[in-house]
């Protein structure tokens, strides 16, 4: 389900990814695919791999907000 789908939700913005780690319920909770996040963090962050973020939050307009971990 791509962003344009999730548009109008409402509610809250959910964390999806913190420190690297995807939470698989609250994806869930919001209808999100492991795989969808994948292209969101390629498309919204620049991000390949999820362990390169720092956070990324689901946003309440349906798109994700990708913060990259520093790189070192």
């Amino acid at each position: 389900m791509r962003a344009w789908n999730r548009v109008g939700r409402g509610g809250r913005s959910d964390v999806i990814i913190s420190d690297g780690t995807f939470d698989e319920a609250t994806a869930r909770r919001n209808r999100l695919s492991e795989h969808d996040v994948l292209e969101d963090l390629r498309l919204n962050g620049n991000v390949a791999a999820m362990r390169d973020v720092s956070l990324a939050v689901f946003e309440r307009n349906g798109h994700v907000s990708v913060v990259r971990r520093p790189q070192m």
